[in-house]
């Protein structure tokens, strides 16, 4: 096969792997925006399309895996197009993860919505739910757009984040003392909503860190320097 025609077959696989990517991303994202949605509402529908959704999710990541490994055995890649395509095999798993976790939401506003506590104050839920939509969405766009000073900066957000669960984490101790058993479970449930909602947050943050490798070539996750540091050091 002539080099020209397996360049321009390689660059139409490459547009398709981000296309298919960007997909996978919004599926994730509106499985987040379902579960928020009975939570806000109280209403089951949006949290069982979630649970139902889950599926179509595995199936999109395990096609996106088998055609990037496809590509690799077929064009040989090397430098920025394999650390592309190897990025993109790892942001994959990522966003299946959080999938997952949104089905995890969706199942515990089921559980609030069967014990009628629709006087649960979810605010904090909800305020983390916005940002942590955000903070995976400008992930994706500086992955797509090869950005890695957008990836810094929204690594960065991810600190508000982690404040509002912390202090949904004090305000659940405080709400179960001399509560009955039942109480303190549904309780313990708006929790657990913040604690999956802080861990989607992580894994965007995951996003951004590997959207750096493959623009810088640089390995930041698990280093003890700072955003800071390694903002002035790529500028």
């Amino acid at each position: 096969m002539p080099r020209e025609h397996v360049s321009r077959k390689f660059e139409n696989d490459l547009q398709t792997l981000r296309n298919k990517i960007l997909s996978l991303g919004e599926m994730v994202a509106n499985a987040i925006a379902q579960a928020c949605i009975s939570l806000e509402t109280w209403e089951e529908g949006p949290a069982l399309a979630t649970i139902e959704g889950d599926q179509q999710i595995n199936s999109l990541e395990v096609d996106i895996d088998e055609s990037c490994l496809t590509m690799i055995a077929l064009y040989q890649p090397a430098a920025t197009d394999l650390r592309f395509i190897t990025t993109a095999m790892k942001i994959i798993t990522t966003l299946e993860r959080i999938g997952d976790l949104a089905g995890n939401i969706s199942r515990y506003a089921l559980d609030l919505i069967a014990a009628m506590e629709n006087s649960i104050d979810l605010t904090p839920q909800l305020s983390m739910a916005v940002k942590v939509q955000e903070l995976l969405q400008n992930s994706l766009r500086a992955f797509i757009n090869w950005d890695a000073e957008l990836a810094l900066q929204t690594a960065r957000r991810d600190q508000a984040i982690d404040r509002i669960y912390q202090d949904s984490l004090w305000e659940a101790v405080k709400r179960m003392q001399g509560r009955d058993l039942q109480s303190m479970h549904n309780i313990m449930r708006t929790f657990m909503i913040s604690k999956f909602l802080e861990r989607i947050g992580d894994h965007a943050v995951h996003i951004c860190e590997m959207v750096v490798f493959m623009v810088k070539g640089r390995i930041i996750r698990h280093q003890k320097a700072t955003l800071d540091y390694l903002d002035e050091e790529f500028h």
